[in-house]
């Protein structure tokens, strides 16, 4: 019986119609040729063999997955037509097989396109002559496809070589340790010598520390070894000249299936350069700051006298200024005597008293003036007081009309039961009058003065713009029809001595009174403005409990 067992392969070696081919009908075929198809055909190892002049095809089990998409027509096939895309690559092994030699290759590389696509193979394999009687009449061979060893092998090899460049190229260290801190240097450029002097591996490097960073590094070495964290220091190493070179090593530890780490992967980049620098800057530092203090020195001399100055000038002037506001109430006290003389004249006495107490209130308002500037000097405030507001300003009513004089249509809008507030009343008054003097004075004369109270609730964008509690205020609202101020005046309307007024004419005190007045009482002052429209003062008293 033939074949003898064989697997898949034997049953379709015993089904194939030989008789169409030269090797004739299967019961007529050498009994060499037949022997060795029994071999192949039961061995566990990728085999196959060609025979007769065709070189006519048989393979085994284990050599079927290499034919891939030709498994269906290989048997009987001639190698030639079969293979014709990698025959050229064996055919001269081949030719030696079948001229009585035998020939042995490892890792041959054949190209070929099993799938329809070139692609690069590896395969060990060997050629055996088979003989039928005295002439060679095929040969038989044992082949194994490696080509992903050859792949990964060549991979490996190609990783070997990229990190040998890297560590080639790396400025630093690289280096292994056990626990003790023996350390073996990677790469063939850094041996331990570069680092230390010697050239012993593993090398111990505790042993060349600088004494003074030994206790320092090892300590940190082994709090890294006892809890298994990475280690980090800055130290110096004794080189091959005797010399110590500034290093930062850096380390991590290598776990081995799951225990402490035994090893520890780690550099050592060379800080030579950057502690050299580092010192260097440390030395400019403590110039600068030596520098700096000696500036400070300077500066707070020259602030000094800066502030000197500006206190003088700021004296000269409120000097200049003062005669300007005192000029006001004078004013208003020689108008009220005036009337009063003029109604004594006249034989009318029943007005004098009125004006007598407006020229002795005016009196009063500049004594309140002086204490004021006193006040504001030894930064000192009087206790505020429940206030009517609407009754100081009914009470200051003429007095205001006659201050702004004829030209200037005053209008008092005077809100209906309006919360007291606690202030202090003279500064309230002198707070009213600072407001309608500027009022009239960027009139011109002529125009239109509103003076308006109103009782409101702050809303909370407002308060915080203010710099104010959310609740219940009284509202004082002084608006003019003036030329107004432009952004930039009205930015500094409020500074104390600041003034558009020509010198003489102001102190530049009023509005900054009138803020501290304000701020004193828990309130604020607002101020709106735009050029050619005129001016609102808006001073805001919180509503007494």
């Amino acid at each position: 019986m033939f074949p003898i067992g064989g697997g898949a392969m034997g049953q379709l070696v015993s089904e194939h119609d030989w008789a169409a081919t030269s090797l004739g009908a299967i019961d007529t075929w050498p009994e060499a040729l037949r022997t060795t198809l029994n071999l192949i055909l039961n061995s566990p190892e990728s085999m196959y063999l060609v025979w007769g002049e065709e070189l006519l095809f048989f393979f085994n089990d284990a050599y079927r997955p290499i034919l891939g998409p030709r498994l269906a027509v290989a048997l009987g096939r001639p190698l030639a037509a079969l293979w014709a895309d990698a025959y050229g690559a064996v055919r001269p092994h081949l030719e030696t097989a079948l001229a009585g030699g035998a020939v042995r290759l490892v890792d041959t590389p054949i190209r070929m396109q099993r799938y329809g696509v070139p692609e690069q193979t590896w395969w060990s394999y060997s050629y055996s002559p088979l003989y039928d009687g005295d002439r060679v009449a095929g040969v038989l061979c044992f082949t194994t496809e490696t080509t992903a060893r050859v792949q990964e092998q060549q991979y490996l090899e190609g990783q070997a070589v990229r990190h040998h460049h890297v560590l080639e190229g790396m400025p630093g260290l690289l280096w292994t340790a056990d626990a003790a801190g023996r350390v073996t240097y990677e790469g063939d450029q850094v041996p331990c010598r570069d680092a230390t002097g010697t050239a012993q591996e593993p090398c111990g490097w505790p042993d060349h520390l600088h004494p003074q960073d030994a206790p320092a590094t090892m300590a940190a070495w082994m709090d890294a070894v006892a809890s298994h964290l990475p280690f980090e220091a800055e130290y110096r190493l004794r080189a091959e000249n005797g010399a110590y070179r500034w290093y930062l090593g850096r380390a991590v530890p290598q776990d081995d299936d799951g225990d402490r780490a035994p090893s520890w992967v780690g550099v050592c980049m060379e800080l030579g350069d950057i502690v050299a620098r580092r010192a260097q800057l440390e030395e400019d530092s403590a110039v600068l700051r030596t520098e700096a203090g000696e500036r400070a020195v300077t500066l707070a001399a020259t602030e000094s006298a800066l502030r000197q100055a500006q206190k003088m000038e700021g004296i000269g002037q409120l000097a200049s200024g003062l005669a300007h506001d005192f000029n006001n109430l004078l004013q208003c006290i020689l108008t009220a005597l005036e009337m009063a003389a003029l109604r004594v004249r006249g034989g009318d006495d029943r007005a004098l008293h009125q004006y007598v107490g407006m020229a002795e209130s005016s009196a009063r308002r500049a004594a309140a003036l002086t204490a004021r500037l006193l006040a504001l000097a030894r930064s000192e405030e009087p206790l505020p007081v429940r206030t009517d507001i609407n009754r100081v300003i009914g009470e200051m009513g003429d007095l205001l009309r006659r201050t702004v004089g004829d030209g200037i249509d005053l209008a008092l809008e005077q809100g209906g039961d309006l919360p007291d507030v606690l202030v202090d009343p003279p500064q309230l008054e002198n707070a009213l009058l600072n407001l309608c003097i500027n009022a009239r004075d960027a009139m011109a004369g002529a125009g239109v003065l509103r003076l308006s109270t109103t009782h409101v609730v702050v809303p909370a964008v407002l308060a915080a713009t203010l710099n104010l509690a959310e609740g219940g205020y009284v509202r004082l609202s002084v608006a003019d029809t003036g030329a107004g101020m432009s952004a930039r005046v009205l930015a500094r309307a409020s500074e104390p001595f600041f003034t558009t007024k020509p010198v003489g004419q102001g102190t530049g005190l009023g509005l900054s009174m009138v803020r501290r007045f304000a701020r004193h009482a828990g309130g604020g002052l607002q101020l709106l403005s735009e050029s050619g429209v005129g001016t609102t003062a808006l001073v805001y008293l919180p509503s007494a409990p």
